[in-house]
């Protein structure tokens, strides 16, 4: 239900309240450079170290390595870094949600499907809300129109659930105890390590610098996104497994998050 009815406002909202400049365009791709790389990485590693892994298993893995959860980072960033720190960690956060949102999930819907070919695929993101989101707040922003207030008011509304509906279900997700655990721990190292190095890149070659540069290296480090418990559910993948990654994940980010905060913020 979050799905469809909670993220498309909240990308909409998310994209209509930001300012486009230069800084803004480079902070929008750094989830999709990450998170693309992340993913190819993944993939290549499939023909030979992750060969033998059933794909109800491979798709949590793939969407857990790849997604990081900027969301996760909200309060953090907020306490140290304050507005200016935040209205940079939402515009990549809502990139990293429409690359999941189409991306990664047209990626989860072939694994989940063998036979699944590209028209099956598409017809899946075509019903995806978070990307009609994404598109009409576009089209409403270069239109320069104003929305009716009764419409962003009810859109706020929906936005504002997302947050706490995610840790309710994360709440009734959670999974301490540890499944498959060498490829729990190769997720979560692709996860942070990949984030890591792809964000570094990045940060380097598009000339990131001071809180700009502060900030997306620390959303390239993020936890593994909620959002590979959403795509096991929605695709009949193996959502255990995908809990214990998203759980794990975030109790490592628990526990690192000071001292990070601490560096890089």
């Amino acid at each position: 239900m979050v799905f469809y009815l909670g993220y498309p406002p909240l990308i909409f909202l998310s994209i209509l309240r930001v300012d486009v400049d230069a800084s803004f365009l480079r902070l929008c791709l750094v989830a999709p450079v990450v998170i693309g790389a992340s993913l190819l990485v993944v993939l290549l590693l499939r023909r030979s170290l992750l060969r033998h892994i059933d794909r109800r298993t491979f798709g949590p893995f793939l969407a857990g390595a790849a997604v990081m959860n900027t969301g996760f980072l909200l309060p953090f960033v907020e306490r140290t870094a304050g507005p200016e720190g935040v209205a940079r960690l939402v515009i990549i956060d809502t990139f990293v949600g429409v690359t999941a949102f189409s991306v990664v999930y047209a990626a989860l819907v072939g694994i989940g499907h063998e036979r699944a070919d590209p028209g099956f695929v598409l017809r899946k993101l075509v019903q995806s809300g978070p990307l009609w989101g994404l598109v009409a707040a576009v089209v409403v922003k270069l239109a320069g129109v104003t929305p009716p207030v009764v419409i962003m008011d009810s859109f706020e509304v929906a936005a504002r659930i997302v947050g706490t509906t995610l840790l309710m279900a994360l709440g009734l997700k959670f999974e301490l105890r540890v499944r498959r655990p060498r490829l729990l721990l190769l997720s979560l190292a692709l996860r942070f390590g990949l984030g890591a190095v792809f964000g570094a890149i990045f940060i380097r070659l598009a000339g990131l610098d001071g809180i700009d540069a502060r900030v997306a290296m620390f959303a390239s480090i993020a936890p593994i996104a909620y959002s590979a418990i959403t795509f096991a559910e929605m695709e009949r993948l193996d959502v255990r497994f995908a809990a214990s990654q998203v759980s794990m994940g975030i109790l490592i980010a628990i526990a690192a998050s000071p001292l990070t905060v601490q560096l890089l913020l």
